[in-house]
């Protein structure tokens, strides 16, 4: 009898390890961007693809159908290349503060190999002159597909030597935040964070509270 029992905990067991290894490589395979709302700045940390993303600039069907305005070369060397993805960026991100443009430049792009991929950890980094961040639009280059991201507004506070701080965390309605597919959710870290998928095709508004 313990036998019987035994074998269907093992077969079950055996399928949700295997289902859980699946939704891993799912996630490990996905573009993700988390964005940090910082005093007078924004810092954006992109995870990509890049042998994914190489490919779609360089597919020529993507050009006739005018997703891309010209063909990435196929006989650049690493450093043709990364400059190549870092200019994508500069002149493909779009990113607003209060309904006002704000630029942003590549501080940091780290090529790295993963279970087959070939994954790039990038920052990007964009200054602003706004006292507060009440609404921020953000759109990245077409060709990195859906993203899926985080957004962060660190809060500041001073604990004071052998005293206790006590922080309250609020949810965010849906009234008030005017972006498609949201999730917020509360977070045991003194931030407010919201995490939501951003589309291939057009620039999407966070409304900060």
């Amino acid at each position: 009898m313990k036998l019987h029992f035994k074998a269907p905990f093992i077969f079950v067991s055996i399928i949700l390890f295997i289902t859980s290894i699946q939704s891993y490589a799912h996630a490990l395979k996905e573009t993700t961007a988390r964005v940090i709302l910082r005093d007078g700045q924004i810092e954006i940390h992109l995870q990509a693809d890049i042998q994914q993303w190489q490919k779609r600039l360089q597919d020529h069907q993507a050009w006739l159908m005018g997703d891309i305005k010209t063909v990435m070369p196929a006989n650049l060397n690493r450093k043709q290349t990364t400059h190549y993805f870092i200019q994508q960026l500069i002149e493909k991100t779009k990113l607003k503060v209060n309904n006002q443009d704000i630029s942003v430049k590549v501080t940091a792009f780290e090529q790295k190999n993963s279970s087959g991929h070939h994954f790039s950890n990038i920052v990007l980094m964009a200054k602003h002159t706004q006292s507060s961040v009440e609404q921020l639009s953000i759109g990245f280059p077409k060709t990195l597909g859906d993203i899926h991201a985080n957004f962060v507004q660190p809060k500041y506070r001073v604990i004071k030597s052998g005293k206790i701080r006590t922080l309250a965390f609020k949810h965010a309605h849906k009234s008030e935040i005017n972006i498609k597919k949201l999730n917020s959710h509360h977070n045991n870290t003194p931030t407010n964070t919201l995490s939501h998928h951003i589309s291939a095709h057009t620039p999407d508004q966070i409304h900060t509270h």
